[in-house]
């Protein structure tokens, strides 16, 4: 059916059938698909190691109690929203996941759900918060180990 839209409507189809896409594409494939969260993590890496990159958003709107279990309430409802759709199991479909440290929640949900939900591969991605030659350099070598793990991998 997506083959057959055009445009926005194509745009809308894919954006609320996301998880039944991908799972389609991976049983198509039989690529490993590989969840990442935030913009500093590299699809361009995942996709080039032979797997498939999976953007993970959360559902904006949907309660996040089973998140509230293992998170304090007051923290990031982004954060709090990705890690209830996970105790649902509604990322399954996951063989590895790759979070950066972008923020003290999201490396609290790298931790969480790597201990509650582990998948066959699963890295914390850090990034350079400062711009400065050290920085760059330390970046670098995170792109390097972060290619190296996922190539062992896949």
């Amino acid at each position: 059916m997506v083959n057959e839209l055009r445009g926005l409507a194509r745009a809308r189809y894919i954006a609320s059938n996301r998880e039944e896409l991908i799972r389609e594409r991976k049983r198509a494939t039989g690529k490993p698909v590989i969840g990442y969260l935030c913009c500093f993590a590299p699809p361009e890496i995942i996709s080039a190691a032979g797997a498939i990159p999976y953007r993970i958003t959360g559902r904006p709107g949907e309660a996040t109690a089973e998140a509230d279990a293992y998170m304090e309430p007051y923290g990031c409802s982004y954060v709090r929203n990705i890690l209830a759709q996970a105790a649902k199991d509604r990322y399954d479909f996951l063989d590895g996941l790759v979070i950066s440290h972008s923020c003290d929640m999201v490396q609290r949900l790298y931790g969480i759900w790597s201990y509650y939900r582990p998948t066959a591969y699963s890295r914390l991605f850090n990034v350079p918060h400062q711009v400065s030659l050290q920085a760059q350099r330390f970046f670098q070598r995170e792109l390097s180990f972060f290619k190296e793990s996922l190539e062992r991998f896949t």
